[in-house]
């Protein structure tokens, strides 16, 4: 399970010297920031059709 994190945590360091320092904390803030906002709206979409049936 340590490699894998590791693997990640080598990869945040290669982006962040590709595109600037804290851009991978940007980009990931951006990619939770869309995930949590899909989550939401699919379950009020949800939550609607199944008043609407």
């Amino acid at each position: 399970m340590i490699g894998p994190i590791r693997q990640l945590l080598r990869a945040g360091r290669e982006y962040d010297r590709l595109f600037g320092r804290g851009a991978f904390a940007r980009e990931a803030r951006v990619v939770l920031t869309a995930t949590c906002g899909f989550f939401v709206l699919s379950t009020l979409a949800a939550i609607m059709l199944g008043d609407a049936l």
